[in-house]
């Protein structure tokens, strides 16, 4: 059970990395609001698995989740490379990085039956409504 809540804490944070990386490509030091940024996404990546663990996922669904993690990661290891090595401009990193993201969450929604999806948006939806209640 831990390493299934492994990989799906990956699947979540896939898209935030590749995210936040496109974000803060060229920054030499961590500022307060990069920080910042680090934490939202650790409080999405634990609101994420809490959300899929709610789902009931069957064990198909669970090594097809593996297989979207290590292509994920790899996918946002390269996007972190081309902005290191200077192969993107941040404005061409981020774009990719939202492509990335859309074709995760693509690929996640599709692993997911058609009653799991319509689960998953509910619990979208209640973490949302919770997070604009914090104001947040």
């Amino acid at each position: 059970m831990k390493k299934f809540l492994s990989i799906v804490l990956c699947v979540a944070a896939v898209s935030i990395v590749a995210t936040a990386s496109a974000q803060t490509a060229g920054a030499s030091d961590k500022s307060t609001s990069q920080k910042g940024e680090a934490r939202a996404a650790a409080q999405h990546q634990e609101t994420m698995v809490d959300m899929l663990m709610k789902l009931n996922l069957s064990a198909d669904q669970k090594t097809k989740l593996k297989a979207l993690v290590a292509k994920s990661t790899q996918d946002a290891k390269a996007l972190r490379e081309d902005l290191k090595s200077g192969k993107l401009k941040k404005q061409d990193a981020r774009n990719k990085a939202q492509e990335l993201r859309k074709a995760n969450q693509e690929a996640v929604r599709a692993i997911l039956t058609k009653e799991q999806n319509k689960e998953f948006n509910d619990l979208i939806k209640e973490a949302r409504k919770k997070r604009e209640e914090k104001g947040g």
